[in-house]
């Protein structure tokens, strides 16, 4: 059984809803239903360190219980272990300051099978798993536990029964069965957290009850499942879901699963049952801890923070097409470039450089496409955060009339024709080219240059922004070829050009056009890229 809510609810109801924030780096993060969520694995003991007080989703499991069985005097078949208590809690509020964890060990198969140890931590225990009965009243006086062990099989007239689960916590152990015969009949399962130990029969001994299977990580674990009864001659319990150990037959019982609290497998005597598998804690929040009022709460890992102005803020970098994850709808501000031309003697045009305030986020998944850059005569792909987008840079045509080609900014010309234009609010124009020389693509500052004579011209300026909190310059447009020189390429990762050899490509996620060469390889565009900022504090 799973407490799966507390007094947190409560809390969330008086209108507590932020997350702890927990300095110990996370065991791992993923992301369900427009969250993303941290967690923290402790497999020991160990502390963790909340900074500031806030809600978190806790999992707790207690040390199963040992199997039954090490009476060496007598021949009968053990109980198999109960599982560790188990406690999943949502919401829960952790105050700050360091806290102790207390991971239960499992249960021993010693001179005497032991009990699970208790699991402690925030306020919490998740009580051991009880040992399968090994001996006259077993069952009942010495099983009970988170899940209780199972009962040993009886020579008397009567079952022995299992031990007691905690409430809330498991479940209690099965019967073991009763005959005259001392090794004929079946020793019952330990309890487990979701269902009671099945009882020993005459021929079979008693399968552990199931687990409880857990999401708290990502991915759905089972943990506390009870461990299987002996029997010596026939077919032994099979340990339950959950990490439980399956009984012993003319061998000794299987121990239960390290970290979940399974119970361990029953044995027939003068064989040495299963211990119990140790438990677990787990620690689960939601990011990000504490959004500033009005700023949208992002899920993804940011690839950044700063302060500046007496705010801080974190910032996201797309460097390749994926998934912005908002928990809380609000604003942002969002820097998109798109992905640059691509040359032909006259320089590619940079990708359109939009940079946007206050831009408001819904709650939800929003698809992000970082435009790629443009190869030989083609324009550069456009990059999309929502509605806003950044335009791919122009090109140059390869073949006649040689246009420069529209785009975030324009591409350059060849020989004396039109040169591309740009977008306003993004980019600029092209450059003209020449008899025997390309125009400079247009950058995000500034226009393309025209060419003169032979000599390819220079791309445009591209324009420096802070939105990682360094200044950063993109979108910058390629150079033009030409047979005497190539230009040189516009500040912001725009290509230079050349003569007969070949054209450089804009620099990657800067969106710069790439440079144009006489008569050689062209240069390619730069890919785009996009950033998202929020203040956090």
């Amino acid at each position: 059984m799973a407490l799966t809510s507390f007094s947190g609810s409560g809390l969330l109801r008086l209108g507590l809803k932020d997350s702890a924030v927990i300095s110990d780096t996370p065991t791992g993060t993923y992301s369900s239903g427009g969250v993303t969520y941290d967690y923290w694995e402790f497999d020991s003991s160990s502390s963790m360190t909340v900074t500031q007080a806030g809600l978190a989703d806790v999992l707790l499991v207690g040390g199963g219980g040992g199997g039954g069985n090490l009476d060496f005097t007598t021949g009968y078949n053990g109980g198999g272990g109960g599982a560790g208590g188990y406690i999943e809690v949502s919401n829960y509020y952790l105050s700050a300051g360091s806290h102790s964890i207390t991971v239960g060990a499992g249960g021993t198969a010693a001179t005497e099978t032991t009990n699970g140890s208790d699991t402690y931590a925030f306020g919490f225990t998740a009580v051991g798993g009880g040992h399968g009965a090994e001996i006259a009243g077993g069952g009942l006086t010495k099983a009970k536990g988170g899940s209780g062990g199972g009962g040993r099989n009886s020579a008397a007239v009567n079952t022995r029964a299992g031990g007691f689960g905690i409430t809330n916590q498991g479940n209690n152990g099965g019967t073991g069965q009763a005959t005259n015969n001392s090794t004929g009949a079946g020793g019952g399962g330990g309890g487990g957290a979701s269902a009671v130990g099945g009882n020993g029969t005459t021929s079979v001994g008693g399968d552990g009850g199931a687990g409880t299977a857990s999401s708290i990580t990502g991915s759905s674990v089972t943990y506390a499942g009870g461990g299987g009864g002996a029997r010596n001659s026939g077919s032994a319990g099979a340990g339950g879901a959950g990490g439980g150990g399956a009984g012993g037959t003319s061998g000794s019982g299987v121990s239960g699963t390290a970290n979940t609290g399974g119970g361990g497998g029953g044995s027939y005597y003068n064989n040495t049952p299963g211990s119990g598998g140790s438990g677990k804690v787990v620690v689960r929040v939601a990011r990000p801890y504490t959004p500033v009022d009005g700023f949208a709460s992002i899920g993804n890992t940011a690839t950044g923070t700063y302060s500046s102005g007496g705010a801080t803020y974190s910032y996201y970098e797309f460097t390749a097409s994926g998934t912005l994850n908002v928990n809380v709808a609000g604003y942002v501000d969002a820097l998109v470039v798109g992905g640059g031309g691509g040359a032909s003697e006259g320089g590619g045009g940079a990708g359109g450089h939009l940079y946007a305030t206050n831009y408001y986020v819904p709650s939800g998944s929003i698809t992000v496409t970082v435009g790629a850059g443009g190869p030989e005569s083609k324009n550069g792909v456009t990059s999309r955060l929502g509605d806003l987008y950044g335009v791919g840079g122009g090109t140059c045509m390869k073949n006649s009339p040689y246009f420069g080609m529209n785009g975030g900014s324009g591409g350059g010309s060849r020989t004396i024709n039109p040169d591309g234009l740009g977008v306003p609010g993004q980019g600029n124009d092209g450059g003209a080219g020449a008899s025997a020389a390309g125009g400079g693509g247009g950058g995000a500052g500034s226009n393309g240059s025209d060419a003169t004579a032979n000599n390819g011209a220079d791309g445009g300026s591209g324009l420096a922004n802070s939105i990682t909190g360094s200044s950063v310059t993109r979108a910058g447009g390629g150079a033009g070829g030409g047979t005497t020189s190539g230009g040189t390429g516009g500040s912001g990762g725009g290509g230079n050009g050349n003569n007969y050899g070949t054209g450089t490509s804009g620099t990657a996620n800067t969106g710069g056009g790439g440079g144009g060469t006489a008569s050689g390889t062209q240069g390619s565009g730069g890919s785009g890229i996009v950033i998202v900022r929020v203040r956090t504090a």
